[in-house]
């Protein structure tokens, strides 16, 4: 892991089945239900039909224009 201020860089291998690409960046948020509704106010929904809660973070998955994922987790 690369930590360079707020900036945290790091690999983690993936145990979920994904499509061709497997890689995904993630932003930090602080109220993570807050956010996926102001991105569903937008018409943007996650591609995941659940949050992900792993008991040290929350985050969800949504795809950029390109078919990147892109998640936002609360930790």
């Amino acid at each position: 892991m690369i930590v360079d201020g707020q900036t945290h860089f790091a690999l983690h291998q993936g145990a979920r089945a994904k499509g061709p690409s497997t890689g995904a960046i993630a932003f930090g948020v602080d109220d993570l239900d807050k956010e996926v509704e102001r991105l569903a106010s937008l018409a943007i929904a996650p591609t995941d039909t659940e949050v992900t809660d792993t008991g040290i973070a929350r985050f969800t998955t949504f795809q950029d224009p390109d078919g990147n994922d892109v998640q936002l987790l609360e930790r």
